[in-house]
C-alpha cells in the first residue's frame, strides 16, 4: 500500500496518531509560554469569580426583598380574613331593637 493511500483514504488514523504523539507541526511551547498561558487563565478566572459575586450578591438582595414582600402580603392577607370573619359572624338581635326597628320604619310612613 502507498503512503499516499494511507494519506488519503486512512486521514482519521493519521489525526488520531497525532492527536496521540503531539501534531509534529506545531512548535513546542516552552515552560515560560505555558506559565504566561496559566496567569491569563488565572486573570480569567479571578474576574468570572467577581462577576459571581457580584450577581450571587444581587440575587441575594432580590430573595430577601422577596421573602419581605411575601411576608407583607401574609400579614394583610390574614387581616383581611379577620375582617371577612368578623363581617361573616352571626350578630343576635335582642327582641326589644326589632320592635323598636319597626316602629321606627312605620313612624317614617
Amino acid at each position: 500500500m502507498a503512503r499516499n493511500a494511507i494519506y488519503t483514504n486512512h486521514r482519521a488514523i493519521i489525526d488520531d496518531l497525532h492527536a496521540i504523539i503531539g501534531d509534529p507541526m506545531k512548535p513546542m511551547t516552552t515552560w515560560q509560554d505555558k506559565l504566561d498561558e496559566l496567569h491569563g487563565l488565572i486573570r480569567t478566572m479571578k474576574q468570572e469569580q467577581r462577576r459571581l459575586i457580584s450577581e450571587n450578591a444581587l440575587l441575594l438582595q432580590r430573595a430577601l426583598a422577596a421573602e419581605a414582600e411575601a411576608d407583607r402580603h401574609q400579614r394583610h392577607n390574614a387581616r383581611l380574613i379577620a375582617e371577612r370573619d368578623t363581617a361573616l359572624r352571626a350578630v343576635s338581635i335582642d327582641p326589644s331593637h326589632k320592635r323598636t326597628a319597626l316602629r321606627d320604619d312605620t313612624t317614617e310612613n
